[in-house]
């Protein structure tokens, strides 16, 4: 759950208007040659080649420069980051974001977004504090980012081991993510719902949130996001007291309605919602492990396959 890889709104709009239906104005060829290579790098991203987008990222980034477009090669060297810390790169991503020169208030949360996301890669929690505060700050009193705030106020209240602390940001990043159409923030917000509530001790409301996390991601059909999903859902369910994890009607319900009414549907996981008729906490890891296989995500297959060899055994 460190890492939070949604296609960022400009990467989006990117790939959009490379799918335009109309021809483009000619261009001057090295204005043509970085925005080719820019559409490349986010359609690589798209597809989850991370390692392969972020210098693609940065030879836009370069291009850029050469003819004095700062704007232009700003946003390909905050793409490059996001890329290297999907790829699990976060020493890079951090070290790139410390030499970037830019006194341009527009790319200011960003760039802050993208250092806590950074230092909480790599544990350092005190300047994960500092660098979100920062971002606050700028973001006072409200601002299009104050999800994502939250949701980075909640990892980083879980890497501090405050659980209650987290599972207030992420149902008030689900309050603000109502009525929006971005499903990948609300699925995080559901995955650190779970992570919070699995701290908690409360197995059940734990994987309610979950499978509300897993509806979401299996729509928009994102590998490493389904492992953690499922991962969660394993780990709800070995903390589940035997017996538990009937199928009720005001459970279904509530998972009906997740998407629906995120707001409403935090409230009931907070108050301790039933558990649904899932797998068992062994068929959830291999569920995990497969699709992490699958999809070639060697660190992940290597935690749910240990996962599972726990189960298994049956480890506490």
């Amino acid at each position: 759950m460190k890492n939070r890889h949604r296609l960022p709104a400009a990467l989006l709009l990117l790939l959009l208007a490379a799918c335009g239906s109309a021809p483009p104005a000619p261009q001057p060829a090295r204005i043509e040659a970085a925005l080719q290579i820019e559409q490349d790098g986010a359609r690589r991203y798209a597809r989850g080649e991370f390692v392969v987008a972020a210098p693609r990222f940065g030879e836009a980034a370069r291009l850029f420069a050469s003819i004095d477009d700062a704007t232009g090669a700003t946003r390909n060297t905050l793409h490059q980051v996001r890329a290297e810390l999907a790829a699990g790169q976060a020493v890079t991503a951090l070290n790139r974001l410390t030499t970037l020169h830019t006194d341009a208030p527009a790319w200011a949360i960003d760039i802050a977004q993208l250092q806590v996301q950074a230092h909480l890669a790599l544990s350092q929690t005190d300047a994960a504090a500092t660098a979100l505060a920062a971002a606050l700050e700028k973001c006072a009193p409200q601002c299009p980012h104050t999800a994502s705030l939250q949701l980075l106020a909640a990892h980083l209240a879980l890497a501090k081991a405050h659980p209650q602390e987290a599972l207030t940001h992420a149902a008030t990043a689900l309050q603000h993510l109502q009525n929006q159409d971005q499903a990948a923030e609300t699925a995080n917000a559901w995955r650190l719902t779970a992570a919070a509530q699995l701290a908690l001790k409360n197995p059940d409301a734990a994987l309610t949130a979950a499978q509300a996390a897993l509806e979401i991601d299996r729509r928009l059909a994102l590998p490493e996001k389904l492992v953690r999903d499922w991962l969660l859902i394993g780990d709800s369910r070995r903390a589940e007291k035997p017996g538990a994890g009937e199928t009720t009607d005001k459970a279904t319900a509530q998972q009906e309605g997740a998407g629906q009414n995120p707001a409403r549907f935090a409230v009931d996981a907070l108050q301790g919602g039933r558990a649904n008729n899932t797998p068992d906490a062994v068929a959830a890891y291999q569920r995990a492990l497969d699709i992490a296989l699958a999809a070639g995500l060697d660190t992940l297959a290597e935690r749910a396959r240990q996962a599972l060899m726990t189960a298994q055994s049956g480890t506490p």
